[in-house]
């Protein structure tokens, strides 16, 4: 389509050229002028038609070039490819007691937590994804991302992409973040199918943590619908509605054992929002959400088997290590509510979560079940020099949650924390964001577990917990 415009435009102006030359209204030459006068006008008028025929010639040739050039791209689908990322540079200050007093490594019941410890590190995070269409129905897209290997396990962290500034300026690990098909069926608008390694398809409200770090990849199986696409002949479009309903169910391998049971995910989750006003900045949303791990409790703790992150263990001891005391069959309720004051969207949310499996008071006679968080935030960050704040309080019992995949930097992670998170954001620039984050948090460790490493050795410290994260992001 492209070759035949040009061509068309080129005949144009040949044809423009020659009837210029051919005027019948222009002046003739004189009945007596010279034979010569008449054949040199005719050779003027030949040599422009050679050269118009050889710019034509030569951008045919050009053309087909381009087009071998875009049929090879479409063939190989670059043209159907997205690239994203982003980098952080963080600035990090964590306020704490000492964690170890001895050569045991532990403190020990008898030592008073009368002395704190300030540490100071700089962290970056990089990551580089793409999303690749294969068809109008179909996408497969990936992540590379920075991370740090987790515990006892030679692997990424499945909770943090940092990657701390140390060790004698040596190279940082890359790891594959995530791999995943999406199906997106144009009959059903609003329904996806995904499966392989993704970003958490369950919606948590007001971005809190509380039961999943923001950072954690699931990997499995996961179904998504929403009332809020229709159809249209370029495919599914976003529809505004009084009232969004959607739902989640997903299947996710959490531990794959060779000669033993696997350990699996299911969740479903449910929610319902209704809009007071058709632009959605007036809306409340109400949802509920299960969470149950097969094959748990009785296995060594998730990533290492020396760290529970806070959960509950028991008696048993396999090889030096503990195992997992309780189950994990986790109800989450959930609200959100948003209205613009000053021009300015504020939200208000609470999240609240009750594992109903028995919970072994054996381990600690305190163990709770529950987990709840109220927080609200303020403004949008979006374009330069718009901002945003943020707070949210939250109690997170000890097995309330799986500790491995709560939120890595409160009360240093893990479970049995409470406290308070402050956070305010301003847009530098265009995609340039700062970022500060402040952590008031008490952990509710044991003393006297702590004493024995089989038996919890990685235990907290009970006392007082603050950290400082400042953080510059670019998005491209």
């Amino acid at each position: 389509m492209r070759a035949t415009r040009l061509l068309f435009f080129l005949t144009l102006i040949l044809l423009a050229r020659a009837a210029v030359a051919g005027d019948p209204g222009a002046e003739a030459p004189p009945a007596n002028a010279p034979e010569s006068a008449s054949t040199a006008e005719i050779e003027r008028l030949r040599k422009v038609m050679l050269e118009e025929q050889e710019v034509i010639a030569n951008c045919m040739k050009r053309i087909d070039e381009l087009e071998k050039t875009k049929t090879s791209q479409d063939k190989a689908g670059i043209n159907s490819v997205k690239l994203n990322g982003d980098f952080r540079y963080r600035f990090e200050d964590i306020h704490t007691d000492p964690k170890t007093f001895n050569t045991v490594g532990v403190r020990g019941p008898l030592k008073k937590a009368d002395q704190t410890k300030d540490r100071f590190r700089h962290r970056l995070r990089l990551r580089l994804g793409f999303e690749w269409t294969v068809n109008d129905e179909v996408t497969v897209g990936g992540r590379l991302a920075t991370s740090m290997n987790a515990g006892a396990m030679n692997s990424g962290d499945p909770i943090s992409y940092n990657q701390t500034m140390t060790d004698a300026f040596s190279k940082k690990g890359v790891y594959l973040d995530t791999a995943y098909f999406d199906y997106h069926p144009a009959r059903v608008p609003g329904l996806k199918v995904m499966g392989g390694k993704m970003s958490n398809p369950f919606y948590v409200p007001g971005k809190t943590q509380m039961i999943w770090d923001q950072d954690l990849t699931p990997e499995g199986l996961a179904v998504t619908y929403t009332n809020t696409m229709e159809s249209s002949p370029t495919g599914p479009v976003y529809r505004e509605v009084p009232l969004e309903l959607a739902a989640t169910a997903g299947y996710f391998l959490v531990q794959e054992r060779s000669i033993d049971v696997e350990t699996q995910l299911l969740g479903v989750q449910g929610s319902a929002k209704y809009n007071f006003e058709a632009d959605g900045s007036t809306s409340l949303m109400v949802g509920a959400s299960y969470y149950d791990y097969g094959h748990l409790k009785g296995f060594p703790p998730l990533l290492d088997p020396a760290n529970s992150f806070g959960n509950a263990l028991s008696l048993a001891v396999l090889g030096g290590s503990a195992l997992y005391g309780d189950d994990f069959n986790i109800v989450e309720g959930f609200t959100e509510f948003t209205i613009p004051v000053f021009e300015r969207p504020l939200a208000l949310y609470g999240d609240i979560a009750y594992n109903t499996a028995k919970i072994d008071k054996n381990y600690d006679g305190n163990n709770s079940g529950a987990a709840w968080a109220l927080g609200a935030s303020y403004g949008r960050c979006v374009t330069p020099r718009s901002w945003s704040l943020h707070y949210e309080y939250r109690d997170l019992g000890r097995d309330a949650v799986v500790g491995a995949f709560t939120d890595s930097d409160f009360g240093g992670g893990g479970t049995n924390s409470k406290g308070h998170v402050l956070g305010a954001d301003f847009m530098l620039l265009k995609n340039t964001r700062l970022a500060v984050t402040y952590f008031i948090n008490h952990n509710m460790g044991s003393d006297w577990l702590r004493m024995v490493p089989t038996f919890g050795g990685k235990e907290k410290v009970d006392g007082p917990y603050q950290r400082l994260q400042v953080d510059l992001n670019f998005k491209f």
